[in-house]
C-alpha cells in the first residue's frame, strides 16, 4: 500500500522529516485526531546517546490538543535501528499512561539513515 493511500503512513512520514542527525538524537511527537489529521507536534533535541521525553509533557500536550492518537519517533545517530531496552520500557510505560486517559500510543518509530523500525510492527507495543 502506498503512503498516499494510508492516512497513518502519511501521518508517520510527516513526523520523520528532519529527525535523522548523525550527532544527536532528535525526537518528534505527533498528536492526531481520529482521521489522522495532525493536531500538534513537539520536537525535542537530545545528545548523541540520550533524549529526554517527559511522559508528563506528552500527556499534557495530548490533552491540550484533544488528541486521540500519539506517535513518537526518534533518530538513532548510531545508525542501529533496533530499539534499546530503555526505548522498549519507555514505550510501554507511555502506552499504559495514555491508555489510562483513553488515548493510544499508535507507534514508536526509530529512524536511521537506512530505514525506520516501528515498535508496534516488532510486537513490542
Amino acid at each position: 500500500m502506498s503512503p498516499d493511500a494510508d492516512p497513518f503512513a502519511r501521518a508517520c512520514a510527516a513526523l520523520l522529516v528532519g529527525i535523522v542527525d548523525p550527532h544527536r538524537e532528535i525526537a518528534a511527537i505527533g498528536y492526531f485526531d481520529p482521521e489522522w489529521r495532525l493536531l500538534g507536534r513537539r520536537r525535542v533535541v537530545g545528545t548523541a546517546t540520550h533524549i529526554a521525553l517527559p511522559i508528563r509533557t506528552i500527556v499534557a500536550d495530548a490533552l491540550a490538543f484533544g488528541a486521540r492518537d500519539v506517535v513518537i519517533a526518534h533518530g538513532h545517530p548510531s545508525g542501529d535501528p533496533a530499539p534499546s531496552m530503555a526505548d522498549i520500557a519507555y514505550t510501554r510505560l507511555l502506552a499504559r499512561t495514555l491508555a489510562a486517559i483513553e488515548m493510544r500510543l499508535a507507534d514508536h518509530l526509530i529512524v536511521t539513515p537506512d530505514g525506520t523500525t516501528g515498535l508496534r510492527a516488532l510486537g513490542l507495543l
